[in-house]
């Protein structure tokens, strides 16, 4: 899957589930998050059915709830460790 595989090159990536069917769903984001497990990387949930997961060189910055993260730009939502 080129999913896993984004992961494997170290990139962040952004699953949006809203178009699937729920079981499908379901198997997709447990590939994933083993995957994502298995990397040492993270996961959050974004939004309803939008899941962001990244590797382990990329942390979430979550940002609270006074600055709600759609009106800030993406890259002040993670920053790379090295």
């Amino acid at each position: 899957l080129n999913i896993v595989e984004s992961l494997r090159q170290r990139k962040a990536i952004i699953i949006n589930l809203t178009g699937l069917e729920t079981d499908q769903a379901q198997r997709l984001i447990d590939f994933v998050a083993g995957a994502t497990h298995a990397l040492d990387g993270n996961q959050e949930r974004v939004g309803d059915g939008i899941f962001l997961f990244s590797p382990s060189n990329v942390i979430i910055n979550s940002l609270g709830t006074e600055q709600p993260w759609l009106n800030r730009d993406a890259r002040d939502l993670f920053w790379r460790v090295k």
